[in-house]
């Protein structure tokens, strides 16, 4: 397929890979730093099952797992997951878009492809019950706050106002929503997170996260007359600390609260949104 890299890490015998589909790359990392470079390359695809999973972010000596320290979308690239990958992460976020004006990462776009039959799955490096035991470490468990989540920033998947591309269909999403450090600076995420920026996020099951379910911020919610809001449809919301979607303003103190800079409104109305200032 052109213009596109393979991800499967099961393809045991070929070392690292090529990336092609007849021998894919082994690991995300791999992947991505081509892709970063490659300007024929649109689009990384990563492929899997429950048994094998992804390994993303730093064990508890600082070390990075099997698939990277991090997982950065590459400026104009499109990543997309298929049904029934697994991911395992620990102090790692999956970061969509520009985190800083360093490293301009403008149009980066995130699909996860789940299915009702195969869903995508999230969850922590300590979560024996995907793939076993990959932290070696039996008497860790798995809970809230030992990763972060899939952040879709400001300029993510803004190629075209007429289409969008960032979607979450049909995953599993849990153990998320905790403390990671990006660009050297500590930082609270929720397990999906929305930074003026307009995703689908469809039919996922997000449980046992600390925090918020999903935030998002006051601009996330633009009406530009093409499209409004987020679409956020047939979500299942558990054992969260807020099972809801939190409208997130970032006020400094002594500051005036933080307000809406564009025409915005509310649509979705299978969700509960909770809003802390205004």
């Amino acid at each position: 397929v052109e213009n596109t890299i393979f991800v499967d890490n099961r393809n045991w015998a070929a070392g690292q890979g090529t990336g092609t589909l007849q021998n894919p790359y082994t690991t995300i990392a791999g992947a991505l730093a081509r892709a970063q470079y490659d300007n024929d390359t649109r689009i990384v695809r990563i492929v899997g099952d429950s048994d094998t999973p992804y390994l993303i972010g730093l064990d508890p000596f600082g070390r990075p797992l099997a698939d990277g320290s991090r997982f950065v979308v590459p400026a104009g690239k499109t990543v997309q997951i298929d049904a029934g990958a697994s991911f395992k992460l620990r102090s790692a976020i999956i970061d969509v878009g520009s985190s800083s004006e360093i490293e301009p990462r403008a149009s980066a776009a995130l699909q996860v492809l789940g299915t009702p039959t195969s869903q995508v799955t999230f969850t922590s490096w300590h979560d024996d019950s995907v793939g076993g035991d990959s932290d070696g470490a039996g008497m860790v468990k798995a809970g809230p706050g030992q990763w972060g989540g899939i952040v879709f920033r400001n300029d993510s998947d803004v190629a075209s106002k007429q289409a969008f591309l960032n979607t979450i269909s049909n995953a599993l999403i849990r153990h998320g929503g905790g403390e990671v450090s990006v660009d050297s600076r500590r930082e609270t995420f929720a397990p999906i997170q929305l930074e003026s920026t307009r995703p689908t996020i469809i039919f996922n099951t997000i449980s046992n996260n600390s925090g918020s379910a999903i935030s998002a911020t006051p601009n996330s919610f633009e009406d530009d007359g093409v499209r409004f809001g987020p679409d956020i449809v047939g979500n299942t919301l558990l054992h969260n600390s807020i099972n809801g979607l939190f409208v997130k303003t970032t006020t400094a103190y002594g500051e005036s609260v933080e307000r809406l800079s564009v025409q915005a409104r509310f649509r979705n109305t299978d969700i509960v949104y909770v809003i802390a200032e205004n």
